[in-house]
């Protein structure tokens, strides 16, 4: 049994040593402070993370027999590992502690070299877009963390003063855990225009002016139009390379959204800027008509006029004072409106009228109107046209001379109800003493000479014309020995001093007012009359028998009036 025994301890005993790492049998701990520490390799490249390689740990010892052994440890069976300083470049420390039936503590290093900025990890991307006169911000990571500016990379910025298409570069050097460099290139874009006015803003056109980006070396700029101040369905509509910019084909009374950005284009590739703030203006509208002015029972004057497109509203004055600057009252009427009646106060003198058209619109939350140009001025006496009728002339000095002077001393007669105007009674005889000048007359069929104050029978026929359109009688009227150019046929109407002359009644139950000019070309007659009447439908028409004509006016089928011409 004891031999038994023995052997048993035996074996368990071997067992026991054999446990033992590297088939240490030393009763007491071995020291491994001298062991040497190693790594797979002397060098390891910065990873942004703790750097933790195998260790290898080998102890050499001396055992009872006098014996000279070395022994590879196991790691967290023969020793722990602790490692420092082994993140960053430079020099990392191991620190092994033995275990088990190993005692002390052994030291290694390894380096920590720095990375490479080309390395495919490290980013460097456009936090923001460069402007001209801006440098862009930039987002610098590896392994999509972030790096320091100044620690972990410097970087230097060039070619931003100007804009344009790969305009800037910028170098990035790595530091610290970094090492070599690398460049980019990128973009320079023109900063936002800004400074957007309309000016001299009209019915159908304005111009938009705006600060200048020329030191920001542009080739131009591009003008957008839009439906709303956020650039609803904008669409380009002109591009300059100025800073400013002539609108036209605009709707009046109309508000405009405008929106500018400048442009570079170098070698065919063009960047932008930001499209800009809205430039918000509104359109005048036009000029209404106004066609006359009538006095009405119960201190009341009507106006009636035309009315023009789009318009928020109307605005009218009216005063006493012919030049409207004391006592101007202001009354308002609707835009869907073409007529008005104003309580005035009845102390028998005439009203002067004018009326002009407004728009509304809101810009930047604030309410702004704009206001049309104002119609021309009528007085409540003779307000309103009852006919009028134009013919052409072509420019001769002393023949339009002359037609001037005629209408001059026609213009502003009054016709008072059953009273005839006579023409040479009113123009009177034409002399050189009160500037009339030599120009052609008919001396025949066939014949003309020059004689003072030639010309002035289109003044006459184109009053003829207007009275025939306004149905009042004709009381005399002679033809033209010859045919003449600025009216129809058959009727034309000639005068001549102490011969021949043209007269009209005037059959209306009110004073008519004669207003003649002569200007750009043309004569016009006009029939003016205080009150709302309306005047009859005339028709005329001319007949021809071989070589005579006959003039035939009638209305409602009745013919009042008839003339006859050899011509």
């Amino acid at each position: 049994m004891k031999k038994i025994v023995l052997t048993v301890s035996f074996v368990i005993a071997f067992a026991f040593g054999c446990a033992l790492s590297g088939s240490a049998l030393a009763d007491a701990p071995i020291d491994i402070s001298s062991a040497e520490v190693t790594t797979a390799y002397e060098s390891y490249t910065y990873t942004g993370e703790e750097i933790c390689p195998n260790v290898k740990v080998n102890v050499t010892y001396t055992d009872k027999k006098g014996k000279e052994k070395t022994v590879k440890l196991v790691r967290d069976t023969d020793f722990t590992v602790l490692y420092s300083d082994n993140t960053d470049v430079g020099t990392a420390s191991i620190e092994v502690t033995g275990i088990g039936a190993y005692k002390g503590t052994a030291y290694g290093t390894f380096n920590i070299d720095a990375r490479k900025v080309t390395d495919k990890k490290f980013s460097v991307k456009l936090k923001s877009n460069a402007k001209a006169g801006h440098a862009p911000k930039f987002a610098v990571t590896y392994n999509d963390k972030k790096l320091s500016k100044n620690k972990d990379y410097t970087i230097t910025v060039k070619g931003t003063d100007k804009a344009g298409y790969k305009a800037g570069k910028a170098v990035i050097k790595g530091k610290g855990n970094f090492r070599g460099k690398v460049s980019i290139k990128f973009n320079v874009y023109p900063t936002m225009v800004r400074g957007i006015k309309a000016k001299n803003v009209k019915q159908n056109t304005l111009t938009l002016k705006w600060k200048s980006k020329s030191d920001e070396g542009v080739s131009g700029y591009k003008v957008y139009r839009a439906d709303n101040k956020a650039g609803k369905n904008k669409r380009l509509i002109k591009t300059v390379g100025s800073n400013s910019a002539s609108i036209g084909d605009v709707y009046s009374a109309t508000k405009l959204y405008f929106f500018v950005v400048a442009y570079k284009t170098t070698d065919g590739k063009t960047v932008k800027s930001d499209l800009s703030n809205a430039c918000i203006t509104c359109t005048k509208p036009k000029q209404p008509q106004l066609n006359y002015v009538v006095k009405k029972k119960d201190n009341k004057i009507y106006l009636n006029w035309n009315g023009v497109y789009n318009p928020s509203g109307y605005e009218i004055k009216y005063s006493l004072d012919r030049k409207m600057k004391n006592n101007v009252n202001v009354a308002k009427a609707k835009a869907s409106k073409s007529g008005k009646t104003i309580k005035v106060p009845d102390n028998g003198y005439a009203y002067f009228v004018k009326i002009r058209a407004y728009k509304t619109y809101s810009k930047n939350g604030k309410k702004k109107t704009v206001y049309g140009p104002w119609s021309v001025k009528m007085s409540s006496i003779f307000g309103r046209v009852y006919k009028t009728y134009t013919t052409n002339y072509p420019y001769n000095p002393n023949r339009t001379t002359n037609l001037r002077l005629a209408c001059k001393a026609i213009d502003g007669k009054i016709l008072n109800p059953g009273e005839t105007f006579s023409f040479n009674g009113t123009v009177g005889p034409r002399t050189a003493a009160k500037g009339y000048k030599p120009a052609t007359i008919f001396t025949g069929p066939n014949s003309h000479a020059k004689g003072v104050g030639g010309g002035i029978c289109q003044v006459a026929s184109t009053m003829f014309n207007a009275a025939l359109l306004a149905n009042f009688p004709i009381v005399e009227r002679h033809q033209h020995s010859q045919k003449v150019t600025y009216c129809p046929v058959g009727r034309d109407a000639a005068i001549f001093w102490g011969s021949e002359n043209f007269r009209f009644k005037n059959n209306l139950q009110y004073p008519v007012k004669i207003r003649m000019s002569c200007k750009d070309g043309k004569v016009t007659c006009t029939f003016a009359v205080s009150y709302k009447i309306k005047a009859p439908k005339v028709n005329l028409n001319v007949y021809r028998n071989g070589k005579n004509y006959t003039l035939k006016r009638s209305v409602d089928g009745n013919v009042n009036y008839t003339a006859h011409s050899t011509y």
